[in-house]
């Protein structure tokens, strides 16, 4: 099954995502990238990421301030 990518991120949320990199576990950097690499995100990718935008506001699931 061929996933699509229709969602563009933009400047604001690569921005948000270069400054978080380096606070994030192994399974969030390697999304993190990806996206970043690719510049659109799918729908699933658009879950996890809002997820990820929830821990790091909520500084939840966290060891020593890296987002697990």
């Amino acid at each position: 099954m061929k996933e699509e990518y229709t969602n563009l991120l933009t400047s604001k949320q690569l921005e948000f995502l270069a400054n978080q990199l380096h606070r994030l576990g192994d399974h969030w950097v390697k999304l993190v990238r990806t996206v970043m690499r690719r510049g659109k995100y799918s729908n699933y990718e658009a879950i996890e990421l809002n997820e990820l935008g929830r821990l790091v506001k909520g500084k939840k699931n966290t060891i020593d301030n890296i987002i697990i």
